[in-house]
């Protein structure tokens, strides 16, 4: 029976079983691309959890969806390599599944920290809350990469914006401690 299913897989890919049987072997369930289905179900559960979560990123730790984190990381690193096809960069997209991870998150702390400084009219952050403890350590860690000269302009202006990046910040240490 193996060596017969090997066969009809074979044949597909080669495109040369016919057009009834594939439509038989269809009806029945059959896969020809165990690859292909193994990322469609790994697409669909993506899609329950974005219908569950409304978004696509997982925590950094999250021991109950490890395997789809990797999935995801392997997603991402497939369309930087410019090798996931256009056909799954679409079906991605269309759940708003984010491939620049990077600049999401940023986004994403930069949003928490306007509507921090809103509410608190300030960026003084503290670390002692748990509500906070994230957007803190991405507060100080800005205004390490700024010490470091590592930021882009843009960047520099957004924070700016939100008097967390100046020249009067140097020598005071820490943004949670700081407007």
């Amino acid at each position: 029976m193996g060596l017969w299913v090997t066969k009809q897989c074979r044949l597909w890919n080669a495109c040369t079983l016919s057009k009834v049987r594939v439509e038989l072997l269809e009806k029945i369930g059959f896969v020809f691309d165990m690859n292909d289905k193994t990322w469609q179900d790994c697409y669909n559960e993506l899609k329950a959890y974005k219908e569950e979560h409304k978004h696509c990123l997982f925590p950094r730790v999250c021991e109950e969806n490890v395997p789809w984190r990797c999935w995801v990381v392997k997603q991402r690193s497939l369309w930087k390599a410019c090798t996931l096809s256009k056909h799954r960069v679409e079906l991605l997209e269309k759940i708003g599944f984010v491939f620049e991870l990077d600049d999401e998150r940023w986004q994403d702390c930069y949003g928490k920290l306007k509507a921090y400084k809103e509410e608190h009219k300030n960026c003084l952050v503290s670390n002692n809350c748990n509500e906070n403890e994230s957007l803190a350590s991405w507060v100080d860690n800005q205004r390490t990469l700024w010490k470091a000269h590592t930021l882009s302009k843009v960047t520099v202006g957004l924070l700016e914006k939100l008097a967390l990046c100046s020249s009067s910040m140097m020598n005071v240490g820490n943004f949670a401690k700081h407007s």
